[in-house]
């Protein structure tokens, strides 16, 4: 997600209890809503849950690809790397998991 204050990428925190729901850059503060569309034909859909287990084996790393939090049938603008797994940041609000169940993967 590009901040459109400061023009960083993927510096994000999620803030679930406003609707509809906003992130926030964690570079300058600017808070954005989160955008969805149409799972692209290209991307790996796949649950939250496998994705985890598979950073957790070493099937992804950060060099592998990249993916976007979604549900079984949207995507969102926020990014998610497997660094992102590994330091636990998903986890720590299981409001995040009832929202974010899947992920759409895109291989380099």
């Amino acid at each position: 997600m590009l901040c459109k204050k400061c023009d960083m990428i993927g510096c994000f925190e999620i803030h679930v209890p406003t609707k509809p729901l906003h992130a926030q850059c964690t570079e300058c503060g600017h808070e954005q809503e989160v955008t969805w569309e149409e799972i692209p034909d290209y991307g790996d859909l796949m649950t939250l849950d496998h994705f985890i287990q598979m950073v957790k084996c070493g099937g992804f790393i950060n060099y592998d690809g990249m993916g976007n939090l979604a549900t079984k049938d949207k995507m969102s603008c926020l990014e998610i790397r497997p660094s992102m797994i590994k330091r636990d940041i998903i986890y720590q609000d299981s409001r995040l998991t009832s929202i974010y169940t899947h992920v759409v993967w895109f291989n380099r």
